[in-house]
C-alpha cells in the first residue's frame, strides 16, 4: 500500500514519534474509527483511511527499528495503543496488533531482509501466519523451495509481502523456518466469511514450488530464543529481548480490552435517560448500577494486570534480560483469562441493553461478534494455557500441549 514514503537513506532516517505523541494520535482516531466500523464490517475490509492515518502518525510502525524510521517503542506503549484503537473498532485494532507486531518480527531478520521490505518507507506490512494447512520448505542451494497453503493472513489486503512458517523437509518437524515472500508471487484466496472481526480480511494464500532466498528466511528455533541475525545487528533495540508469544499476545488482549471498555462506555451512555416498558427508569435501577460497577471493576483489574506484565517485560529488556519460562506462561495464562472476562463483560452489557442492541447500527452487536471471534484464537485457549502453567510449576514435562 502506497503511503507517505521516507526517501532518505537508512542511516539518515529520523526515528518515529515518542510515546506521548503515539498515544495522543491513537486517542484522536477513536471517533472516526467508530463511525467507520459499520462499513468495515459490511465490506470485510478495514478502511483505507484508517491504515493511512495510522501510518502517517507513525502508529502502525512503532515497533520498527529507529534506523528504519520507526519508534522502537516499548511493548507497554504498543499495548496501550492497541487498547485505544480497540475502543474505536475491533478489526482495525486487530490489524494494528498483527501488522504492528510484525515490524518487531522483521527486526529479527538480517538487515538485508529488513532493507528489502522497508525499501524507502518507514513501514513493512505483511501477515505472518503459522496457521492453515501449512507447508514445507526443501533446502536447496541459496535458499528453499516452498509449497503450502496458509490461512488467517490478517492484513493481507494492505501488504506487499506475506510471511509463512514452514516445516523444513527431512527434519521430522523439528526444524521450521519463517519465509518472507512477495505477495505478487502467491495466490490469495478470499475465504474470510465470518461472523466477527470481518474487517481483518484474514484470508488464505497458496504457494506452489516457489524459491525463497536465504536472506528472506529466519529459523523459528532462533526466533523463539531471540538469538537472531537482527538482534545481533541491532544491539540498540533492547525490546528484541522480549519473547515472541508475549509480543503476539498484545494483538489479542489489547484489542479485547479496548472492546470491553467501549461496551461499558456505550452502555452507560445508552442507559442515561433510557425509559423502558411502563416508564421504568433503567438508570435508577440498583441492578443496572451494580452491573456497571462490576463490569468496570473487572475491566480495571485485567487492564491493570496486563499493563503491568508488559511494563515488566520492557524493564527486563532494558536491563538486558528476557522473561523466565514461568513468567511467559503466566502472561499467556492471564491473557486467556483476560479475554474470556472481556467477552463476559461485553455479552453482559449487550444483554442488558435489550433487543435494540441487536440492530445493525447498534455498536453492541458489532462489539459482541468481534469479541466472540477473538476468543477463539489458539493463544487464548484457557485449557491449554492453564495446563501449560500448571505442568510447569509442578515440574512436569510440558509434552505435546499446543504452545
Amino acid at each position: 500500500m502506497a503511503t507517505q514514503a521516507k526517501t532518505a537513506a537508512t542511516s539518515e532516517r529520523e526515528p518515529g514519534p515518542n510515546r506521548e505523541a503515539l498515544l495522543e494520535s491513537a486517542r484522536a482516531m477513536i471517533p472516526a474509527l467508530r463511525e467507520r466500523g459499520y462499513a468495515v464490517d459490511k465490506e470485510r475490509r478495514v478502511a483505507d483511511e484508517s491504515v493511512a492515518e495510522m501510518l502517517d502518525a507513525g502508529i502502525l510502525q512503532m515497533l520498527a527499528p529507529k534506523r528504519f524510521g520507526g519508534s522502537q517503542a516499548g511493548l507497554s506503549t504498543f499495548f496501550d495503543t492497541a487498547l485505544l484503537i480497540g475502543q474505536g473498532d475491533g478489526s482495525t485494532a486487530w490489524l494494528f496488533g498483527i501488522l504492528g507486531c510484525h515490524h518487531w518480527v522483521l527486526s529479527h531478520f538480517g538487515l538485508e531482509a529488513q532493507q528489502a521490505l522497508y525499501g524507502e518507507t518507514s513501514h513493512a506490512l505483511f501477515p505472518l501466519t503459522f496457521s492453515g494447512k501449512g507447508g514445507s520448505a526443501r533446502k536447496v542451494d541459496g535458499g528453499y523451495r516452498v509449497n503450502g497453503e496458509w490461512g488467517f493472513a490478517s492484513g493481507i489486503d494492505f501488504s506487499d509481502w506475506v510471511g509463512a512458517l514452514a516445516v523444513v523437509e527431512g527434519t521430522d518437524g523439528a526444524e521450521t523456518v519463517n519465509l518472507l515472500i512477495p505477495k505478487a508471487q502467491v495466490e490469495v484466496v478470499d475465504n474470510w466469511f465470518v461472523s466477527g472481526m470481518r474487517g481483518t480480511g484474514s484470508r488464505e494464500f497458496h504457494v506452489r514450488d516457489l524459491f525463497v532466498p536465504d536472506h528472506l528466511t529466519l529459523s523459528q528455533n532462533l526466533l523463539m530464543v531471540g538469538k537472531t541475525p537482527g538482534a545481533e545487528a541491532l544491539p540498540e533495540y533492547r525490546g528484541l529481548r522480549a519473547s515472541l508469544h508475549t509480543v503476539l499476545m498484545i494483538a489479542t488482549v489489547g484489542a479485547s480490552l479496548g472492546l470491553a471498555r467501549r461496551a461499558i462506555d456505550e452502555f452507560i451512555e445508552f442507559t442515561k435517560g433510557r425509559v423502558g416498558y411502563g416508564g421504568i427508569d433503567h438508570a435508577a435501577r440498583a441492578s443496572t448500577q451494580a452491573k456497571i460497577a462490576d463490569a468496570m471493576a473487572r475491566y480495571d483489574a485485567f487492564h491493570g494486570l496486563m499493563q503491568r506484565h508488559f511494563v515488566d517485560v520492557d524493564l527486563l529488556a532494558e536491563s538486558g534480560r528476557t522473561s523466565s519460562a514461568e513468567e511467559r506462561l503466566r502472561y499467556r495464562r492471564d491473557a486467556a483469562l483476560a479475554v474470556a472476562t472481556c467477552a463476559d463483560i461485553i455479552n453482559t452489557m449487550a444483554g442488558m441493553a435489550g433487543a435494540r442492541a441487536q440492530h445493525e447500527r447498534s455498536p453492541f452487536q458489532l462489539i459482541q461478534r468481534d469479541i466472540n471471534t477473538v476468543r477463539t484464537h489458539v493463544l487464548l485457549d484457557r485449557d491449554d494455557a492453564n495446563e501449560l502453567y500448571g505442568k510447569h510449576v509442578l515440574g512436569l514435562d510440558l509434552g505435546p500441549v499446543r504452545q
